[in-house]
């Protein structure tokens, strides 16, 4: 009995390695799409907010609170543009954050001498009242001032700590 073994061809190793460069080559391409991506959103990102950095800032000279239960905060906004401003307050008993949004409008317990409740416009400042006497916030231990800058919401590019009394 005779094998025919001229019939039957195996794959040389050559192809075989070629085959193998090649998946290694469109798998290590799929990962660098997804991460490149990834970076680049995170990038984008971080950089919409480190243009805001020393930009946007309390004035400490009119920055208190009274017992009656009464916060007046000063903030500064250089040359930048920004979306909305977000104001923590923290306290020995809890904390609260209130919003400021350019179009006129803040939450409920932020108030303004005259005008409109707003964010201050490029190089400007504004001086805003907010009542945190229904809150039970006790002693005002800390503010921090984070502005929203394209949607996203930076960290903190001022803090208070130990207000003042007015």
């Amino acid at each position: 009995m005779e094998l025919k073994l001229k019939s039957k061809k195996g794959l040389s190793a050559v192809i075989g390695t070629v085959i193998l460069i090649a998946l290694v080559l469109v798998a290590i391409s799929l990962l660098w799409l997804f991460v490149s991506n990834m970076l680049n959103e995170k990038l984008s990102t971080s950089a919409s907010c480190f243009s805001v950095l020393d930009k946007v800032h309390f004035n400490r000279e009119f920055t208190c609170y009274n017992s009656s239960g009464n916060l007046s905060v000063y903030i500064e906004v250089k040359d930048v543009e920004i979306d909305s401003i977000i104001i923590s307050i923290y306290g020995s008993d809890g904390s609260k954050s209130y919003k400021i949004e350019k179009n006129n409008k803040g939450d409920p317990g932020v108030y303004v001498m005259s005008g409109n409740v707003s964010i201050p416009s490029k190089n400007g400042g504004k001086k805003y009242l907010i009542d945190i006497s229904s809150e039970n916030l006790g002693a005002i231990s800390k503010i921090e001032l984070l502005p929203v800058v394209s949607g996203t919401q930076c960290n903190p590019t001022d803090i208070i700590k130990n207000v003042p009394l007015c």
